[in-house]
């Protein structure tokens, strides 16, 4: 049943992409129902919320399987053993036919296959961009938390004031 639902699936999106104005306004129930019909007539016994279920639980393997294939030192997914598949979560059986269909529907989005990814590297000195600017403050010891709370609290004590002596609200 499923490659013949992947079948089906193929070409009802290749028909769908290739309809325009109402025809392509079709809800996604009315597509599943589509499909369903042309399983009854292959002789699938299954009814539409089944079929859009079984295509759900295909997907999410796919995703799965390829994911696992792109991260980086993996072994590929068809040289795992079904103890290897399931100890790491992976379907049990993805034939790379299965793939393939699904690569023709998914394979381009960024969610599928991201663009190359680098792994972060600490950069050393990255958090004081004139390290090698000499400053007259150069040797001091940064102030803590704690002296930069006093030094805010002096601050504000200074601005609250003005010539005459009368303090102003400050805070808004």
């Amino acid at each position: 049943m499923v490659e013949t639902l992947l079948d089906l699936k193929k070409l009802e999106c290749e028909e769908y992409k290739s309809q325009s104005g109402r025809e392509h306004m079709i809800s996604t129930d009315m597509r599943w129902q589509r499909i369903f019909k042309k399983l009854i007539e292959k002789g699938c016994n299954a009814n539409a919320s089944q079929c859009h279920g079984k295509w759900e639980t295909i997907v999410r393997g796919y995703k799965k399987v390829k994911d696992h294939n792109n991260r980086s030192g993996n072994a590929p997914f068809g040289s795992l053993s079904k103890t290897e598949r399931n100890d790491l979560k992976l379907p049990l059986d993805f034939p790379d036919k299965w793939l393939e269909i699904l690569d023709s529907f998914y394979g381009k989005r960024m969610s599928i296959n991201p663009p190359c990814m680098t792994e972060s590297t600490e950069v050393p000195n990255a958090g004081n961009v004139n390290a090698d600017v000499e400053d007259e403050g150069a040797g001091e010891i940064p102030p803590t938390d704690s002296d930069k709370g006093a030094t805010l609290q002096a601050k504000r004590s200074q601005m609250s004031h003005n010539d005459s002596g009368v303090r102003h609200n400050t805070s808004k």
